[in-house]
């Protein structure tokens, strides 16, 4: 590889040259403008690249290996196939830049702000993302152990296929944000704020999401078995046809949350309000509901065989076909135990 010097790399770049197989190991860049660059299989192990222009720069197959692009601006900036373990992005702005097959580890992107940047392939493992802002960006098949996300938040972004059992999240904030096959099985996410969060075909096994804010989001279909909801915020929220074999859901908020058709055996709801639930044809045999508030729900031909209910407050609570085998009550005042214009409606699709 031959070598140049910062002053004449950016004269070549602004002759539209391309920088190819150089060695800039260490160099400074500081304020230099390498706007629209194109650098491939260049070698800028530990190089500075602070206040520098880097506006639709593009790095393919190049090393950066502990390179240094602190409190900088990218913009559209590309880095394709290439070595970045240690980089320093804290405090950048990244918009509209793209990571593709990246190696990342051990990268600082600590108070960042990041709009619509992808991360597509590659690592992140032990990399940090504390404090940072991200909006519309995208993590896609990666590698992310202990990816740490803490105390940052993150509006409508993507993660997928990515293994996050490792990551932390303590104190982060989420909201229209999507975890599309991401495993968070035994993950610690108390305290934790999703608002109108998809987690479409996760994994949720033995999660921990005690006094996290799970408002108006979306968890149908998954397994959550034995995980902990205790004392979340999750009005609104979907939990249909979900496997929550013995869930801890105590002193919890589920005012209006939909349980249809899930599994809810040996689930703890004591204490939690219920108002408005939907738990119609859940089998929800030996769950607890003792000392909850259950108006207004609905729990029509849910199967809740051996069930305790001991204190629970009910007013015009929907108990159409419900199955309460050795169940018990303190008091059923307050239970519809047959919704006589549900139950026309069957007799007249049973007799078409």
């Amino acid at each position: 590889m031959t070598s140049m010097t910062p002053e004449a790399v950016e004269r070549a770049i602004q002759r539209g040259e391309m920088i190819y197989q150089v060695e800039l190991q260490g160099l400074d860049f500081s304020g230099r403008d390498l706007s629209g660059g194109c650098f491939v299989e260049v070698d800028l192990t530990g190089a500075r690249l602070t206040s520098c222009n880097l506006h639709e720069t593009r790095f393919s197959e190049c090393s950066l290996r502990g390179s240094d692009f602190t409190d900088n601006r990218l913009q559209e900036t590309l880095f394709n196939q290439c070595v970045m373990t240690g980089a320093r992005f804290s405090d950048c702005g990244l918009f509209q830049c793209l990571f593709s097959q990246c190696r990342l580890e051990e990268s600082q992107f600590d108070g960042s702000a990041q709009i619509g940047t992808q991360f597509l392939g590659g690592s992140l493992s032990d990399s940090g993302f504390q404090h940072a802002g991200l909006q519309g960006c995208g993590f896609s098949d990666l590698e992310a152990l202990t990816l740490r996300l803490s105390g940052g938040w993150c509006e409508q972004s993507a993660f997928m296929n990515i293994d996050m059992r490792q990551a932390d999240f303590s104190a982060a904030r989420f909201s229209l944000t999507t975890f599309f096959a991401c495993d968070l099985r035994l993950q610690t996410l108390d305290g934790v704020a999703f608002h109108q969060c998809q987690f479409t075909e996760s994994q949720l096994d033995g999660a921990s999401f005690h006094q996290a804010i799970l408002s108006q989001c979306n968890l149908s279909s998954l397994s959550l078995r034995q995980a902990r909801l205790s004392q979340v915020q999750a009005q609104q929220t979907l939990f249909n046809a979900a496997d929550m074999t013995g869930c801890d859901c105590r002193d919890a908020q589920f005012v209006q949350a939909n349980f249809a058709d899930a599994i809810l055996t040996g689930c703890d709801f004591s204490r939690s309000n219920l108002q408005r639930a939907v738990l119609a044809r859940s089998c929800a045999i030996q769950a607890r509901f003792d000392h909850c508030d259950m108006t207004w729900a609905d729990c029509a031909c849910a199967q809740m065989d051996e069930a305790q209910f001991h204190d629970a407050r009910f007013g015009h609570t929907r108990f159409h076909r419900v199955s309460t085998h050795q169940s018990a009550f303190t008091s059923r005042s307050g239970i519809i135990e047959r919704d006589e214009k549900l139950y026309a409606a069957e007799e007249w699709i049973r007799q078409r």
